[in-house]
C-alpha cells in the first residue's frame, strides 16, 4: 500500500505514505529519523536511562580527555572495516598528532566481542570513514587508528 512510518512520537505520524514522506522538509525528515533512532535504542538497552547514562558518560570522558591534553576531533564517528561498521564514540588527536578512537562504557554496560574484533580491524586493517562527522574530523581516506576502552561508573 506504500505505508511509511516516519515517527510516532512528539512529531506524531508525519507521513502516512510513500507520497506524504516526499513533501516533507529536510528538518522534519531529520528530527523523525532521530526520533526513531532514540525509540531503537530505548527498546533494545531497556529504555531511556541507559542511553542518557551513555551520552553523560560521552561527556565526562570528553572532558577527562581534554584535561589530558587531548584534542576530540570527532564525536560518534563511523568507519567501515573488514568486520562491518563501527561509530567510535569519540576520536582524539595527542600533540604528536596520533589519533585514537575512544569506546566509553559506562555502569554495567559491556565492550562486546562485535566491538571488540571491529576496533581491532579498524587498528590492524584501517577503516574507511563514512559521513559527515568523518569529513569535520579531517577523515577523508582509509586510516589505521587504535581504539581505547574509557570505563567511567
Amino acid at each position: 500500500d506504500g505505508a511509511v512510518s516516519v515517527g510516532t512520537g512528539a512529531l506524531g505520524q508525519v507521513a502516512g505514505t510513500a507520497q506524504d514522506a516526499a513533501h516533507l522538509t529536510k528538518a522534519e525528515r531529520k528530527a523523525a529519523k532521530a526520533e526513531r533512532r532514540l525509540s531503537h535504542a530505548q527498546s533494545t538497552s531497556g529504555g531511556p536511562a541507559p542511553v542518557l547514562k551513555g551520552q553523560e558518560g560521552v561527556r565526562a570522558a570528553k572532558h577527562r580527555l581534554q584535561a589530558e591534553e587531548l584534542e576530540v576531533i570527532g564525536e560518534e564517528v563511523t568507519f567501515d572495516t573488514a568486520r562491518g561498521r563501527r561509530r567510535a564514540d569519540l576520536l582524539v588527536k595527542d600533540q604528536e598528532g596520533n589519533v585514537e578512537a575512544i569506546e566509553v562504557k559506562t555502569g554495567k554496560s559491556r565492550y562486546t566481542r562485535g566491538q571488540q574484533a571491529k576496533d581491532h580491524s579498524l587498528a590492524s586493517d584501517g577503516g574507511t570513514p563514512v559521513g559527515e562527522k568523518a569529513r569535520q574530523a579531517g577523515l577523508h581516506e582509509k586510516v589505521r587508528i587504535p581504539t581505547r576502552l574509557e570505563r567511567l561508573q
